[in-house]
């Protein structure tokens, strides 16, 4: 797995790998999940994470296209 969503309601945070929600190599079926996920209220926030840059790829608090990844990072789309 190349990806992690993590994703859950500001009130009630698990924390850490408590909200990890789904692990997949495609980012985009993520971030699907988490905008359906917003969609019907279950949670208030979410992140996808590239676990091999150890950053950010999208979030609902960065524009969806945007990347938090290292300046020079060779990023290849699943």
């Amino acid at each position: 797995m190349k990806y992690l969503l993590f994703a859950g309601q500001c009130y009630y945070p698990k924390g850490g790998y408590n909200d990890l929600v789904e692990a997949s190599d495609d980012r985009m079926y993520l971030q699907r999940i988490a905008l359906k996920m917003k969609e019907m209220y279950a949670c208030d926030w979410w992140q996808v994470v590239d676990i091999h840059f150890g950053v950010i790829a999208c979030s609902d608090t960065l524009p969806y296209d945007a990347f938090c990844y290292p300046k020079g990072a060779e990023v290849v789309e699943s």
